[in-house]
């Protein structure tokens, strides 16, 4: 039991002096991106309880295994959570390498010993037989629930529906849209919070108005929905959200916020310059990549059989009308 308690001492300190796990990651690791009175909180925290931080011999190697590398050069979630990854494992002096899921089957034979992690994006069975093969290599999957027997990290599905719902709710509308790209498990489950929410405040969700684009274009699933004339409609998926709102405003010729209401997942890098600004739900990509490099270096011990989750953020911008 002790050792239970000394392993996820930084999680008892982020609870202790209410601040995420990332935030003492970054304090402890010298990061700049903290604030005085932040960074002061917790080096007293870490002085009350003598905690050490374990160091990775510089120069050591964090594989990252991506499917969608082509999306990289876009501004959606694989470009944000990458370069989350990227920022944190540069942080401990380490190196990224980047593999496809066929690649990194090609290469585990013949991993280097720098390599002390292997962060997972996205993969399938094969791909976890293969991990299986690693000789005391860590594996973390991002949020991802469809990769079984690995800790996993992720934001809150669940709770990113819930926040969409019940902001539209708020503002009046209860007749809705609902699209996204690839239905998942992580989408399954945002699309339940979604309908669930709408439930809890006996209001029907009309499943007709729920489009998947994987395999057809937006803007034939985005037609589809407006033909059916919903009030809202909640872009599921950041790597819609620039596109949905070029379609709209010049495609459909619909006026934003007037004629429908949009709210997305959060693209940081588009979202608050779209005209207007689109109302979001954030997911955390610095806490679950820092999250997830900890877990790699042993500084948080996951339960087996439970996910470490983190919540989504809403921000309220120009897209949603009230009725």
């Amino acid at each position: 039991m002790a050792r239970k308690k000394a392993d996820n001492s930084i999680l008892q300190m982020a609870n202790d002096i209410g601040v995420s796990t990332a935030t003492i990651s970054r304090v402890l690791n010298g990061s700049p991106n903290v604030s005085g009175d932040t960074r002061e909180k917790v080096m007293n925290a870490v002085k009350k309880i003598g905690y050490k931080l374990p160091r990775p011999n510089p120069g050591s190697r964090i594989a990252v295994i991506c499917d969608y590398l082509d999306e990289i050069s876009q501004s959606g979630y694989i470009a944000h959570i990458l370069s989350a990854l990227i920022k944190t494992i540069e942080d401990r002096s380490c190196y990224t390498e980047l593999y496809s899921a066929s690649a990194f089957i090609r290469k585990t034979e013949t991993f280097s010993p720098d390599v002390k992690g292997v962060i997972v994006l996205c993969g399938d069975q094969m791909l976890v037989s293969h991990l299986k093969e690693l000789k005391n290599i860590p594996v973390v999957v991002l949020n991802n629930q469809d990769i079984k027997g690995y800790p996993v990290v992720k934001s809150n599905h669940l709770q990113s529906g819930r926040l969409a719902a019940q902001y539209l709710l708020d503002n009046g509308h209860k007749d809705v849209g609902f699209i996204a790209q690839v239905l998942n498990t992580a989408m399954k489950t945002r699309l339940k919070g979604f309908i669930d929410c709408f439930k809890e405040a006996g209001v029907e969700f009309d499943e007709s108005k729920c489009e998947f684009a994987e395999h057809t274009p937006l803007y034939a699933a985005m037609k589809r929905i407006l033909d059916q004339r919903p009030t809202a409609i909640f872009v599921a998926d950041e790597s819609f959200a620039l596109e949905a709102s070029y379609l709209l405003k010049d495609v459909f010729n619909v006026k934003i916020p007037e004629d429908i209401s949009i709210i997305s997942m959060e693209n940081p890098s588009v979202s608050q310059f779209i005209t207007p600004p689109l109302t979001s739900v954030m997911q955390p990509f610095n806490e679950i990549a820092s999250c997830a490099v900890d877990v790699i270096f042993k500084h948080i011990r996951p339960v087996k059989g439970e996910d470490l989750i983190f919540d989504n953020k809403l921000i309220k911008r120009m897209s949603v009308k009230e009725l």
